[in-house]
């Protein structure tokens, strides 16, 4: 495994409960007294002890009321030294420390004499003292090396000891399964050798932090489906994991994303007396009851029982049947209570559908994640209070039949149904939250939305295309905020929109493309916040629209195309009005008039964009609409090295200098200080704030010389006006895409040289003429483009020798270029990251071995294999052979590869299919953002889900679709960077919405001539969309096709063809095709 460095982020996780000094030795057998208990906890103290002392034998005798209470008597031996070694208590090398470097025979000589009991242990250990003293000293170097004892702040402590470690030391791959090669499972083997697996990292980390006075601990459980070890620390109270293995091992720092990325880090002493029955079954008892912790037998139809040696099976531990492809049936007992996180993921040979006892209260996170096999209906117990997030999202629409939810259900994890088929739903009262993607893409869920009056909080994109859905949305009184995405294409609600008194914020498209959504929009007193696209071709809704007095912001294209709309009224509060807010994006349609005071911000909309105006007469109006806000208000908190990751970089000079890698503060306002523990912030690193949509006000450091690429792409709330210091030379791609809230006029710093290809995209509210200094050299192909409140006479300076394609579309005013500069082409862009990962140099093809798959039928019983994921830790160039085990490769399953950008950046360059694929499943290869180069579609190929390829933003080059391409699902393409001209094959009958949104640099398209309608938004934003040819004379056209194409948009089609129409009532060119 290539070696790479990277700095750490201490990341929350929901609070575990600590490991206590001692286990509870109850769980060795039911009915045990006290003095037994007290007798028991004694024993592991004593073997503690041996440990601490470094002896290598001891003799524990105790005798206990009646024998008979253990479970396994005989082997009391091993099932104490497995519950000894729980914590280190404080002590640098405590006892937790010694359990991992000691060795033991597993089953000390036990001998009974009645009740009383002589267990006799012999310990070896893996390293010597002196070896111990070597690691002591070696820490104690490092203590002096940081400056450890002048370091207040303990998250920075902790981040020195974790860098330094990093540095130091190499994971060990060779050895890294081989649990009888001792030395690099130690502390020593990692100070003193350098190279080590994660037990001795785990406990090299754990020593150093206890040293520094962090209260730390060693973690045993189980990542990714194996045994792993990692850390806890507490801080303030509160309990925090890091992986310190992890993150210098892999080629991401893979928990510097959301906190729900440790979902497969499950904390478990995986050796606290496990038990094997003769079934196959691996359990452990936990007071008095059993919990399945494996299973090893061989059956496919499996039964788990409900009592084992007659005490009742209540749970399935976490990653219990992880990943078990083999089984079809795993039936539950009615004993059950609890299924952990992840309990049977990616099970994906189980079939039918899903049945739970009556008794089951709480399901896991992930727990049936990805089992892709499931097609049945699923009936939840009655008794059902937790619902994990993705406990049932899975990589195909299986599941389906009505969907109710249990009366005692408060709360809907976060991606709990994704992508499931349902026809109806049932929510409960009593319901208080539904998390984000909670029911995303339940496209086939065809009854009225019924929320319940007790939900308070409803997530991002927790009902995004549900496209079948009707009835009316009431949202209930006391949610205060509607998310992203919230409702977006719900095409087919017909109702009226009612919002609660509470609300504060509609976020940005929370109702886009909610084509029949009616009646008159009511917006509450007390919203504050109007998100872009918040109500886009919400084309329905009707009657005359205020916008009260409380709202600060209207988001760009927050009313667009909503052509049923009469008027809108907005009082001189609302001082920022987003671009395209209130545009009917038809040039043939009357725009709605807004009401307005003269001199307001909303006037000066309107007279801007060429609406009709009724001015509002100030004196009927009251304090509260009058009342302007103070846009530059802000109580901005002052950064710490505590609130970012930063790398130290050699500035100009050659002293050090801080990048700002990654920032994981909360604060909305905020000032990037000038230095960082007394280094010069010269450099924000790529994807630093990467969108955090959350900030308000951002100031920059005055020393700044750098802003790399993605570094603020998609702050769309950050409203300060933009000043850019004068130091800065270099602003890379994409730096701010999507700040759309920017204000100010743009000012270029005297010494910029560099600005990106995309660089200010979509910052509408930035204005005045851009004036751009004579050290600049290069201007990237859209790098304002959509910058519409820029005007002016722009002048491009003379030392300028490259301008990029398309560099000002949309801009409003005259450019002048110097005589002899080149217009160059736009290039491929990669994906925003939070982190770029290291592409290995050779990139080898993945193995056969590497990826998992499995074996279906044909509608003739023919064998096929069908890919499911990579299930390799090393960076590959992903290669699908024709054949697996003489079987014939012929699809892609359903998120084979999805968000392999997030789960460690697996996959990178060109992908290889053969010639023997017809299908690519849904979200087959979603956000794969490093997959790069042409996209190679053997024409075997007959379908392509809905997002099998969307923002993959570093595929490049002309699009060439399969000869034989019969679909194309919608969001398939979305937010890819192709070039040149698409051609789309006449064998395809039908393209899904919004299949090639967001492809900037789409530049012509040919239809099929066997497709019969255009479906809403399917090339939304294609800036670049000069060309489009469409050779059938009567092809329906949705709502949305070409919104934001390219000024010079032209249609091709037959003289008197419903293109042609479409084309004169929309404002497009059109020429007759020959």
């Amino acid at each position: 495994m290539k070696k790479r460095i990277v700095s750490f982020l201490v990341l929350a996780l929901a609070l575990l409960l600590c490991a206590s000094a001692f286990a509870d030795v109850r769980q060795l057998g039911a009915g045990l007294t006290e003095a037994d208990v007290q007798a028991l906890t004694k024993a592991i103290k004593t073997i503690e002890e041996t440990w601490m002392n470094r002896e290598t034998s001891v003799q524990v005798t105790f005798t206990l009321s009646d024998k008979s209470l253990l479970s396994k008597p005989d082997e009391l031996g091993f099932d104490l030294y497995h519950l000894a070694g729980r914590a280190d208590n404080g002590v640098p090398a405590g006892p937790r420390y010694q359990r991992l470097h000691v060795d033991v025979s597993y089953y000390p000589a036990v001998t009974w004499q009645g009740n009383k009991v002589t267990l006799d242990y012999s310990f070896s250990y893996r390293t010597s003292p002196e070896q111990e003293q070597a690691v002591e000293a070696w820490i104690q170097q490092g203590m002096l090396e940081l400056g450890i004892t002048e370091v207040t702040e303990p998250v920075r402590r902790i981040q020195l000891i974790h860098d330094h470690i990093c540095k130091h030391v190499t994971y060990d791959d060779e050895h890294y399964k081989d649990l009888s090669y001792a030395p690099q499972y130690t502390a020593h083997a990692a100070a003193l050798d350098g190279i080590a697996v994660c037990q001795g990292y785990a406990s090299l980390f754990n020593r150093f932090l206890i040293s520094a006075g962090i209260d730390a601990e060693i973690v045993l459980g189980i990542a990714g489906g194996e045994y792993h070890s990692w850390n806890k620390v507490k801080l303030e109270g509160k309990e925090f994991y890091i992986d310190i293995t992890w993150n210098d091992s892999m080629n991401t720092n893979f928990y510097f994303m959301a906190t729900e990325e440790f979902a497969d880090h499950v904390e478990r002493d995986y050796t606290i007396g496990d038990m094997m029955g003769d079934d196959g079954f691996q359990y452990t008892i936990v007071n008095d009851t059993v919990e399945i912790t494996g299973y090893v037998g061989s059956d496919t139809h499996v039964a788990i029982p409900a009592y084992i040696n007659g005490l009742p099976v209540t749970s399935i531990a976490p990653y219990a049947f992880f990943g078990q492809t083999q089984r079809t049936k795993i039936a539950l007992p009615d004993t059950l209570i609890t299924i952990g996180d992840s309990a049977f993921e990616d099970c994906s040979g189980l079939t039918g559908g899903l049945i739970f006892p009556d008794s089951v209260t709480s399901i896991g996170n992930r727990a049936y994640y990805c089992c892709s096999g499931l097609y049945g209906t699923v009936k939840l117990p009655a008794s059902l209070v937790t619902i994990g997030d993705s406990a049932f999202a899975t990589r195909t629409t299986g599941l389906h039949g009505p969907l109710n939810i249990p009366g005692h259900v408060e709360s809907i994890g976060a991606g709990a149904f994704l992508g499931c088929s349902f026809d109806s739903l049932t929510l409960p009262e009593g319901l208080k939250t539904i998390g984000d993607n909670a029911f995303a893409w339940n496209e086939k869920i065809a009854c009225d939305l019924v929320i319940p009056s007790t939900v308070k909080s409803i997530g991002t994109r927790a009902f995004m295309v549900c496209s079948q859905l009707t009835g009316s949305i009431v949202i209930p009184e006391g949610v205060t905020e509607i998310g992203e995405r919230t409702f977006s294409n719900c095409f087919n609600i017909t109702g009226t929109l009612t919002l609660p008194s509470t609300l504060t914020v509609i976020g940005p498209y929370a109702f886009e493309a909610c084509l029949k959504l009616s009646g008159e929009l009511r917006i509450p007193e007390g919203v504050t916040e109007i998100g872009e696209c918040a109500f886009t071709s919400c084309r329905s809704l009707t009657g005359a629209v205020e916008i009260p007095a409380t709202v600060k912001s209207v988001g760009a294209m927050a009313l667009s195309a909503c052509k049923g709309i009469e008027s809108v009224t907005v009082y001189p509060a609302t001082q920022l009005i987003g671009n395209m807010a209130f545009d009917m994006l038809n040039p043939e349609q009357e725009p709605f008039t807004i009401r307005a005071c003269p001199d307001s911000a909303a006037m000066a909309y309107a007279r801007k964009n060429g609406h009709p105006v009724v001015e509002l007469d100030p004196a009927m109006l009251t304090a509260e609409q009058l009342a302007t806000i103070d846009l530059n208000a802000f109580d901005p908190v002052l950064l710490t090295p505590a609130d970012v990751v930063y790398s130290l970089t050699e500035s100009g000079d050659g002293s050090s200098a801080a990048c700002v890698d990654w920032y994981h503060g909360s604060a909305r306002q905020i000032i990037i200080p000038d230095t960082l523990d007394g280094y010069p912030v010269t450099v924000i690193g790529s994807s630093a704030f990467i969108e955090r949509s959350d900030i308000e006000y951002i100031q920059l450091p005055a020393t700044l010389q750098r802003i790399e690429d993605n570094a603020f792409s998609g702050c769309s709330s950050w409203r300060n006006p933009l000043v850019i210091p004068d130091g800065v030379t270099y602003i890379g791609d994409c730096a701010f895409w999507g700040c759309s809230s920017l204000t100010g006029d743009i000012r270029f710093p005297s010494g910029l040289t560099y600005l990106g290809d995309r660089a200010f995209v979509s910052c509408p509210n930035l204005m005045g003429t851009p004036v751009f200094p004579e050290t600049l050299t290069y201007i990237g192909s859209y790098a304002l483009a959509g910058c519409s409140g820029m005007s002016g006479t722009v002048i491009v300076p003379d030392n300028v020798t490259q301008v990029g394609e398309d560099a000002f579309i949309n801009f409003n005013g005259e450019i002048i270029l110097p005589a002899n500069v080149e217009i160059v082409p736009q290039r491929d862009l990669g994906a925003p990251q939070t982190e770029q990962p290291v592409i290995p140099d050779p990139l080898l093809p993945t193995a056969v071995e590497e990826l998992d798959w499995r074996v279906q039928e044909d509608t003739q019983g023919n064998p096929y294999v069908e890919i499911t994921g990579y299930t390799g830790d090393e960076m590959r160039q992903l290669v699908i052979p024709a054949q697996i085990e003489g079987m014939p490769v012929t699809a892609i399953a359903d998120m084979a590869f999805d968000g392999f950008d997030r789960n460690g950046n697996l996959l990178a360059g060109e992908i290889i299919l053969p010639d023997t694929i017809t299908r690519i499943g849904e979200r087959a290869f979603n956000e794969c953002y490093y997959i790069s180069g042409a996209l190679r579609l053997p024409d075997s190929v007959l379908t392509i889900g809905g997002n099998a390829f969307s923002n993959c933003k570093s595929l490049s080059g002309t699009l060439t679709l399969p000869a034989n391409l019969q679909s194309i699902g919608s969001y398939a393409f979305n937010g890819t960077c192709f070039t040149g001209e698409l051609i789309i094959p006449d064998s395809v009958m039908s393209v899904g919405n919004q299949a090639f949104e967001a492809c900037f640099t789409l530049e012509a398209v040919r239809l099929s001539a066997s497709m019969t309608r255009l479906e809403p938004y399917v090339f939304n934003n294609g800036w670049a969309l000069k060309r489009v040819v469409i050779p059938q004379a009567d092809i329906a056209i949705n709502e949305g096709v070409f919104n934001a194409c390219h000024d010079a948009l032209t249609l091709y089609a037959p003289e008197g063809s419903t293109a042609q129409v479409y084309a004169q009532e929309n404002g497009i060119n059109f020429l007759p095709l020959e």
